[in-house]
């Protein structure tokens, strides 16, 4: 038998090299790798990307004792004190997440959808699916008891309870009908901003609908829906602002909204749909406007180098902030401290100085600062924070006077974040460019992050979660 092998071998191969059985052979294994190669779904441990293709995210759980590290399509948590490992999200392909203001859930947003997973204990659990695209608008109620997911054009909204992932309602916009006809070209929505009240109770949303078209040009309309948070029916009929006003900025209980027209400002009442005082004229068209984060005062800078200070509640003026020697090309910063009881004021040349936010008046000195000079509050409001290049600079936030020598991070700095205390502090380069640092604010010191999954590497091949 073992020399027939050989002989049966040799009539195969030669059957096989005939030009007749040969040739279809071979254009059948072309056709093969042609049509497998470009379709052949990779798994997770061997699929390359390229490395922009997924953003890094970073920041800390709301009671800041844990940093979540979004990258490479991974999601993991670490602990703010040692650095290492609190566990893997065990989704792939995840562009960014979500905490909830108590921190025990998470909402995962990826490339297949939504996901509401529970941070209580380790393993992490998933408890279930919220939408289906990669870009929702999401809010918390102010409780932190329901999530309100809305997403797709026309947009649907979905209110979610946070314990159980359950359904609360859902619909499709609710000031149309319940089978709405499709909609025309000169009808088209775009939902702009949305916020609770501060009860949460109420929805207030943003639109703008393209309402037709003047010599070509589209022309559009603000309006305002109010919803019942509890139900998700209008609480009123959609209230709809004047022609040609372009929207700036809603505050967070979703009671007023800023919009432009030309060189002019006008604040308005949500409810009733009416200005509040006179419109806000301004000699700048990209100017500074914030709302205070209790939304009883608003920030506008009307003028080079000066803000204005007015009441929410009426539209009055309370005060101007003044920086001196302010340029035409400067750009100009303005912003409440997190507690609301102070403003900063400084500019890109390096002018700065901080206000009292009951008075409108200077706590200090303006100073100034060629190159690192301070340009925001730290969370706890005591103090300021500047970058420049890899050097990071704080300042006492009521006198404006150095806080110890310039901390270098090692590394060029695009963005800095604060945990709830600010004991902590992360911070990273461009984006996609490395991963972000960690660093105790106490002794000044670097806490090195020990990511297990992808989520600590920019690298493209995506690396298999440790189990």
């Amino acid at each position: 038998m073992s020399s027939s092998k050989p002989a049966f071998t040799n009539k195969v191969l030669q059957y096989l090299v005939k030009p007749v059985v040969a040739l279809p052979l071979l254009l059948l294994v072309i056709a093969l790798i042609v049509y497998a190669i470009p379709g052949r779904q990779a798994s997770p441990a061997e699929e390359t990307i390229k490395s922009d293709a997924f953003p890094i995210q970073f920041g800390f759980s709301p009671n800041g004792k844990s940093v979540i590290l979004v990258g490479n399509g991974y999601a993991e948590l670490l602990d703010a004190n040692e650095g290492r490992s609190l566990g893997v999200l065990s989704e792939t392909d995840v562009l960014f997440t979500w905490f909830s203001p108590g921190g025990s859930r998470i909402v995962v947003t990826t490339l297949n959808g939504s996901y509401l997973w529970d941070l209580k204990s380790v393993p992490y659990a998933r408890l279930g699916r919220l939408g289906k695209t990669q870009t929702p608008m999401l809010r918390n109620s102010p409780d932190g008891t329901r999530l309100l997911v809305i997403e797709g054009a026309p947009y649907t909204a979905s209110m979610y309870s946070v314990v159980s992932c359950q359904s609360v309602w859902s619909h499709i916009d609710p000031s149309k009908p319940a089978a709405p006809a499709p909609a025309r070209p000169e009808e088209e929505v775009q939902l702009l901003e949305l916020a609770f009240s501060s009860d949460g109770h109420e929805i207030t949303l943003v639109e703008n609908r393209l309402v037709g078209t003047t010599d070509g040009d589209p022309v559009s309309q603000l309006r305002l829906l109010r919803w019942n948070a509890l139900t998700g029916k209008e609480l009123s009929p959609p209230s709809s602002l004047p022609y040609s006003q372009t929207f700036q900025l809603m505050n967070s209980s979703g009671t007023r909204i800023l919009t432009s027209q030309g060189q002019a400002l006008f604040l308005w009442d949500t409810t009733t749909g009416q200005p509040v005082g006179e419109p806000i004229v301004c000699q700048k068209t990209d100017q500074t406007m914030v709302f205070s984060p209790d939304d009883t005062r608003l920030l506008v800078e009307t003028a080079v180098g000066i803000v204005q200070m007015r009441s929410t509640q009426n539209g009055q003026l309370l005060g101007e902030l003044k920086l001196e020697g302010v340029k035409p090309e400067d750009v100009f910063f303005a912003n409440f401290s997190p507690d609301g009881k102070r403003v900063l004021t400084c500019t890109s040349s390096g002018a700065a100085r901080t206000w009292d936010v009951a008075t409108c008046a200077p706590l200090c000195p303006q100073i100034a600062v060629q190159r690192l000079s301070p340009q925001n509050f730290t969370t706890d409001s005591l103090r300021l924070v500047g970058k420049d290049k890899n050097i990071v600079q704080f300042w006492d936030a009521a006198t404006l006077k150095t806080i110890g020598e310039p901390l270098d991070v090692k590394s060029l700095v695009e963005d800095i974040t604060f945990n709830k205390d600010g004991s902590r502090m992360l911070t990273n380069s461009s984006p996609n460019a490395s991963m972000p640092r960690l660093w105790n604010m106490a002794t000044r010191t670097e806490i090195p992050l020990k990511p297990v999954s992808g989520s600590g590497t920019l690298e493209p091949l995506f690396k298999k979660p440790a189990n």
